[in-house]
């Protein structure tokens, strides 16, 4: 029986979404639209769809004629960090597969998934995207600023500051009356419970808003240029239609796969892969609740429910109190590096004479902060096997030599790297003097120079191919 809430899915507007045999695509959709297929189905079967089409250009074929080999490589492609989503997928490809395979279309007599095992999946999946796949507010507001477009920047501000339920409702139906520059503040009515949700912004996002209102242009980004990709309808809502062939009129309310496909961008051209809508949302919340009720605080399940119910969230609580662990870690590293960073990392503007500036230093301010413990003793214990060991103190990456280049001053002298950050360690885990590797000063910094920490081996290659 046909589900009369999907909409038939027509080949023209789905053409640059798809990969592969597309025309294929968009008739296999709408055999389950026929068969009853809910639109939530739907929906992610055209997202798994669009996440095929690089792989399927890449290797000049539909996704049904891809060997076993080729579907390991698209699922890994997909970044998911839990086993049960990738099995969703692969369970969603092999009814596809299956369904060439019987309309003729794959060279394949049976679909090289069915020997893709759970056991292959949990190689395939990402171990650390667990922690990836949420967000602080500095590492989502940093990758902003490098977001072409303030539409798209505008969707993720919106999933941050909670506007988020089924399908984007709540974003899709922003109207340019429901802003209150005065206020800052933006309100939408959730669809299902009809509760008006009122959000105030601060001003960089009030900015961001006001000028995704006024984009007429898509901007396409690329290293070499800005190229615009689509035009914008005008419309009364805030998120815009692209105009795209013939039947698009103004004012028309924008479409889901049009925001997903602005998360998928988000994804692909940022440093933060494994994060999703859902995500954004959650750390959110997440950062709200440290805010009221403070960063070291040890939160029980009975606070997490508190403020679930407290806002109404569809949110499970276990998953939630889980995410407040995981991102009190990672706020607590981001202070720690506060605290510790160089200040000759800022950036000066060349064009300013600063010869004869002074600055006032010195002042004392008091701060408190959460940190983890590290203990000084097995670094000694490691600079000390090594001396007995080689007789000298030298760096194990570039073998750089303190007392050779400064005399006495430099005897002795070596810096010990931790090779499990400190925002992985559990309370009470013991660390070995294998675990550390003894450093000069440039290459400790450049170790720590990216947020997913380089290894030994990897700044040794990269120190190899600028000699």
């Amino acid at each position: 029986m046909k589900n009369k809430d999907v909409k038939v899915i027509d080949y023209n507007d789905f053409k640059n979404d798809f990969g592969g045999n597309k025309e294929f695509k968009c008739d296999y959709l709408n055999k389950l639209i026929e068969n009853g297929c809910n639109i939530s189905s739907v929906s992610q079967l055209k997202n798994m769809f669009n996440n095929c089409k690089q792989l399927e250009g890449y290797f000049g074929k539909d996704v049904y004629d891809f060997t076993q080999r080729e579907l390991e490589m698209l699922l890994k492609s997909f970044y998911v960090a839990k086993i049960n989503a990738l099995q969703s997928i692969k369970s969603s490809l092999d009814k596809y597969l299956l369904n060439a395979i019987a309309e003729k279309r794959s060279v394949f007599s049976s679909s090289p998934t069915l020997n893709i095992k759970r056991e292959l999946l949990e190689d395939l999946n990402y171990k650390d995207a667990e922690i990836k796949r949420l967000c602080t507010k500095n590492e989502l507001y940093t990758e902003l600023k490098k977001v072409v477009n303030d539409q798209d920047k505008l969707l993720l501000i919106c999933l941050w500051n909670g506007l988020y339920n089924s399908e984007y409702q709540m974003i899709r139906d922003i109207k340019t009356e429901d802003v209150n520059f005065e206020n800052n503040t933006v309100s939408t009515v959730n669809g299902k419970t009809g509760k008006v949700i009122t959000v105030r912004f601060t001003d960089y996002e009030i900015m961001t808003l006001k000028g995704a209102i006024q984009e007429e242009f898509h901007i396409k980004a690329n290293k070499h240029s800005q190229i615009p990709d689509s035009t914008y309808l005008s419309s009364r809502y805030v998120f815009k239609v692209y105009k795209r062939g013939k039947g698009n009129e103004d004012n028309m309310r924008v479409r889901l796969h049009t925001l997903n496909e602005k998360i998928r961008r988000f994804q692909k051209d940022s440093g933060l892969v494994f994060v999703k809508a859902t995500t954004i949302n959650e750390s959110g919340w997440v950062y709200r609740l440290l805010e009221e009720d403070g960063y070291k605080k040890k939160y029980t399940q009975k606070d997490v429910s508190a403020y679930i119910n407290k806002y109404d969230l569809k949110l499970s609580y276990v998953n939630f109190h889980s995410n407040v662990k995981v991102l009190q870690k990672k706020y607590a590293d981001e202070h720690e590096d506060e605290d510790i960073k160089d200040s000759g990392n800022e950036k000066q503007d060349n064009n300013v004479d600063l010869t004869d500036e002074v600055f006032l230093e010195g002042n004392k301010k008091l701060r408190k902060h959460m940190c983890r413990e590290r203990k000084a003793k097995v670094i000694k214990l490691a600079k000390e096997k090594y001396k007995n060991q080689y007789g000298i103190l030298k760096c194990e990456i570039c073998d750089f030599d303190f007392k050779s280049m400064y005399g006495y001053t430099g005897e002795d002298f070596i810096e010990g790297h931790h090779l499990k950050p400190v925002s992985e360690l559990v309370e009470g885990e013991q660390t070995k003097i294998e675990d550390i590797v003894l450093v000069c000063s440039n290459c400790h910094s450049m170790l720590h120079r990216r947020k997913v920490w380089l290894n030994k081996e990897n700044l040794k290659l990269l120190l190899e191919d600028r000699i």
